[in-house]
């Protein structure tokens, strides 16, 4: 195993970490707001699913892009 500096492990494991979560908040925002459309049925409900199912879309699109951020963090680290 390489010696890799604490500061760049710590980064890997927050954002490991951060990845993670923002997973959830994608699977919870989409149960929310799938549900809101799907069981109520009403206008109002309609558009509070639609507004939990953006915040879906915001938060799959952070994971991601921690995904690739961490990539390319490790692959500099192999050209080293």
């Amino acid at each position: 195993m390489k010696n890799i500096p604490i500061s760049k492990f710590l980064l890997k494991v927050f954002t490991d970490i951060e990845a993670i979560f923002s997973f959830i908040a994608f699977a919870l925002f989409l149960r929310v707001g799938a549900s809101f459309i799907f069981q109520k049925g009403t206008f109002v409900s309609i558009i509070v699913g639609i507004v939990m199912l953006g915040l879906c879309a915001f938060y799959f699109s952070m994971f991601f892009n921690r995904l690739k951020f961490l990539q390319k963090m490790l692959e500099s680290e192999e050209k080293r």
